[in-house]
């Protein structure tokens, strides 16, 4: 285990889960201490144990998107754990319920809960991330989907969080970019591999899934641009996908 005194920058992953979040934690790994939020402690154990071995991570199990207590006791977590380092990245990268189906038969409750973890999340998320870091700057990415700009026939439940995320970036990229904030948002168009979706999709012909340590290079490519050539929104889709 590398000495924390080695690395004085931190990245906030909130969902950092096994798949995309663990992709993104990998990218970060040589240059960052992590800090890892989820609402499962099982979830940031596989997440962890998939890290290099030379990280140094720290998991914040209990935090929940839809709870604004639980995200901000993360951040004042994460400045007690590491006092001597600056919170540097943060990545908002929270799963939605997924719940497709007839507008008719829809609750109105699966919409709520997609507002709550996804915009109220972010919003949490993203106060607590720019109230933390330094003056010089940071980043700040969201993980958006294919229905963040195109809002798919039984997806009314879960589209407008999508929507509205996005839409809370290009805010926030707006007002905090000429602060030297970089703002992002990233749409992953197409399906994951991973173990959940070949859980429910089975296997698939190489090209036609995205690639997890892949997406966190991306990640990884926005963090590391010139503030002269700064992408607000980058598409990633996998080179089968259909668009």
């Amino acid at each position: 285990m590398s000495s924390p005194n080695a690395l004085h920058k931190i990245a906030v992953i909130l969902g950092a889960g096994p798949g995309t979040g663990a992709g993104i934690a990998k990218a970060f790994a040589s240059t960052h201490r992590l800090a890892l939020l989820s609402r499962s402690s099982a979830t940031l154990d596989k997440t962890i144990a998939s890290l290099p071995k030379d990280s140094i991570v720290h998991p914040f199990p209990g935090t929940d998107a839809a709870n604004e207590e639980s995200i901000r006791a993360a951040f004042d977590g994460i400045k007690k754990k590491w006092p001597d380092a600056e919170v540097d990245v943060g990545v908002f990268n929270n799963g939605e319920r997924f719940a497709p189906g007839p507008f008719l038969e829809l609750d109105v409750s699966a919409l709520r809960e997609n507002m709550e973890t996804g915009v109220l999340g972010a919003f949490t998320f993203s106060q607590c991330f720019l109230k933390s870091v330094p003056v010089s700057g940071g980043t700040l990415l969201f993980t958006g989907a294919t229905m963040s700009i195109r809002g798919a026939a039984k997806f009314a439940a879960m589209a407008p969080s999508k929507f509205a995320t996005r839409a809370l970036s290009q805010s926030l990229a707006r007002e905090f970019g000429p602060k030297g904030i970089h703002v992002a948002h990233v749409i992953i168009d197409g399906l994951i591999d991973t173990e959940r979706v070949k859980g429910f999709a089975g296997e698939a012909e190489p090209g036609s899934r995205l690639d997890p340590e892949e997406i966190g290079k991306a990640y990884r490519y926005l963090y590391d641009q010139h503030p002269s050539a700064w992408t607000q929104e980058l598409d990633l889709r996998p080179s089968k996908e259909t668009f």
